[in-house]
């Protein structure tokens, strides 16, 4: 990342560490909208930091979005 304004460029990916323990951070996912997974968010507190995670039914949109075979989900 060279700046703030990377955080702006279109499908902008952020990865941070290594694998198994790498996190990627995505500046935009198929199949949700911004405004409307930000207020089905979920937020979860670890250590006194609340943190805002996609809601399930905004993960379920989203990997059934991006079709692949390895995130098909099962009725």
């Amino acid at each position: 990342m060279d700046g703030p304004e990377d955080l702006l460029k279109e499908q902008a990916v952020f990865m941070l560490g290594r694998q198994p323990f790498r996190i990627d951070l995505l500046n935009q996912i198929d199949g949700v909208e911004f405004a409307g997974a930000w207020e089905r968010r979920v937020v979860s507190e670890f250590d006194g930091i609340s943190v805002p995670f996609i809601s399930l039914e905004d993960y379920v949109a989203n990997k059934r979005a991006a079709g692949r075979k390895k995130d098909a989900i099962r009725p």
